[in-house]
């Protein structure tokens, strides 16, 4: 067909969410008069998308679509008279042309041969290090991490938890301090977070400065530029939407300049918006940067090993005590070690044991688990078969999850929250640790099932019997995080809780966390969703 065709179809289809009315009605004349023709005898009626694409195939060219809409529609008139206002076919000539790209994309080249947009000018990286434009440009950055960068903002997005409870994200707050910190530490032509806004500007950089701006005064007490409406999974379905910036606050905002320079003494912060409750709640968290000092224009040349120990040291963990564990589980161990000493509550050896026994599920689950090598000297396979089978078993069922106890969810959230953070430091510092596969390291529904298992008196070592080679894995992975958070990293992880510590005491209702300045407090942003709930005050867990 004519892919000059293919827009018209993007626009009925409704890709943009910008269909007009009337087009429901042209697509029920479809369905009667061409889609319903497509399926043939025994077979199934065509998806829409493909319906629309056979019928807008007999055309030769978008104007004698829209000439065939105009007649279908009945418009008196409607040869040659397409641009009239109010037409269903000018309404879709119209939003044709949100698909008009004037000049080559900068895109193409990337999907077409995966090379990156000399110059970077309509990045908001441009002004930042090579290294790690390139790496944001190729999709090697998590949201988090460029969000921050480029915005000193970062949504975090609230999972099922107990929402009595503070948010997941408080447990893994250490770890994201230790990215801002990083961030934060440029040198004098590319420059982190401390960076002044004269050189943040470049192509486009003026607007950027004018976002930072925003957000500095957004911590002397003025209202936050939240600028995006987002919509949390969290809640029944319900979105919850920052509030627009308002413009007299950026005509205000735009004459100061209150980033901090590279050399300043003051702390550098980070707006985020988190969960309280049923409410979103802004915070300012402070960068901790890491006591190996690295600088962030050359941390791409920065030995492995020096970016390991940065992220081993925020996540309070000795490399010596993960020897034993296969090189692609170790970021997933010392996730479960941190998060054992900052979950609150503070995890029990059942919750532990049933993350681990996931871990050993994925593990067996993947065609080619011979990763890792152990003193095994004959494995049978039948064996290894059977514990899998036993795992898979304790999967809770679609019956069984409306008992689901919120507490445990809760608390693997945390990890799950832990574990995110450590993604995007492990990616910031460019993967020292191996990423494990995430596909087979969490599955909710087992590791909820194995939880009731192990509280219901049933026993790990009953689901390993027979398993030589899982049973060995079992018992390495449990000791590892066991001896990552012994009493042997006593002075480091004192010095992590203490930080934690300030943030945590000061999230409560009211509080505003670190770096609050002005007011004292953070900002609760207004939330029409918390109004529905009195209607269901019962029953507000979500």
């Amino acid at each position: 067909m004519n892919q000059e065709l293919l827009p018209l179809c993007a626009v009925l289809a409704g890709n943009d969410y910008g269909t007009p009315k009337d087009a429901e009605t042209l697509l029920a004349l479809l369905d009667v008069n061409t889609l319903g023709r497509g399926g043939g005898k025994g077979k199934g009626p065509n998806s829409r998308i493909e319906g629309l694409l056979l019928w807008l195939s007999s055309f030769s060219s978008p104007a004698e679509a829209l000439e065939e809409v105009s007649r279908l529609m009945g418009d008196e008139g409607g040869r040659g008279k397409r641009g009239q206002k109010g037409g269903l076919s000018s309404q879709l000539l119209s939003g044709m042309q949100e698909y008009h790209i004037t000049s080559p994309s900068s895109l193409a080249r990337w999907f077409s041969g995966g090379k990156v947009a000399p110059g970077g000018h309509t990045s908001g990286l441009a002004q930042f290090p090579e290294w790690l434009s390139q790496a944001a440009a190729q999709g090697l950055l998590s949201p988090l991490v460029v969000d921050a960068l480029v915005m000193r903002r970062v949504l975090l997005f609230p999972q099922v938890e107990n929402s009595k409870l503070s948010s997941s994200h408080c447990s893994a707050r250490t770890i994201r301090q230790g990215i801002y910190g990083v961030l934060q530490r440029g040198g004098q032509d590319n420059v982190g977070l401390g960076g002044s806004a004269q050189q943040r500007r470049g192509a486009g950089g003026a607007v950027q400065a004018q976002a930072i701006r925003v957000q500095e005064n957004t911590s002397k007490g003025m209202r936050g530029d939240g600028g995006r409406r987002c919509h949390s999974g969290g809640g029944r379905g319900q979105g919850i939407h920052l509030p627009k910036q308002q413009g007299s606050s950026i005509e205000r905002a735009a004459g100061e300049d209150s980033v901090h320079a590279p050399g300043s003494t003051d702390p550098i912060s980070v707006e985020e918006y988190d969960r309280l409750e049923l409410n979103i709640k802004k915070n300012q968290v402070e960068a901790h940067p890491p006591r190996t000092p690295i600088c962030l224009d050359t941390l791409g040349q920065a030995p492995v090993a020096v970016r390991r120990n940065i992220l081993l040291d925020v996540l309070e963990v000795r490399e010596t005590s993960l020897s034993a564990v296969p090189l692609h589980l170790r970021l997933a161990v010392a996730v479960t070690s941190f998060w054992l000493r900052a979950a609150i509550p503070t995890p029990s050896q059942h919750h532990l044991q049933a993350l681990v026994l996931g871990l050993v599920y994925g593990e067996n689950n993947q065609p080619a688990a011979t990763h890792y090598q152990y003193a095994v000297s004959q494995i049978n396979w039948a064996a290894e078969r059977s514990v899998w089978s036993r795992l898979y078993q304790q999967r809770a069922r679609p019956g069984e999850r409306r008992g689901l106890d919120i507490g445990v969810a809760h608390s693997f959230s945390q990890w799950q929250a832990c574990l995110w953070s450590a993604l995007c430091f492990n990616q910031l510092l460019l993967l020292p640790l191996p990423e494990p596969q995430l596909s087979w390291l969490f599955s909710g529904t087992l590791v909820h099932g194995l939880l009731r298992y192990l509280k219901g008196g049933g026993d790990a070592e009953s689901l390993l019997a027979g398993g030589s080679l899982s049973g060995q894995l079992y018992s390495s992975l449990l000791d590892a995080v066991k001896n990552c958070s012994s009493k042997a990293h006593t002075s480091s992880s004192a010095a992590g809780r203490g930080r934690r510590g300030k943030g945590r005491g000061r999230r409560g209702r009211g509080g505003g966390g670190r770096g609050a300045r002005g007011g004292g407090q953070g900002i609760e942003e207004i939330n029409r969703f918390s109004l529905l709930m009195k209607e269901e005050s019962s029953n507000d867990d979500w």
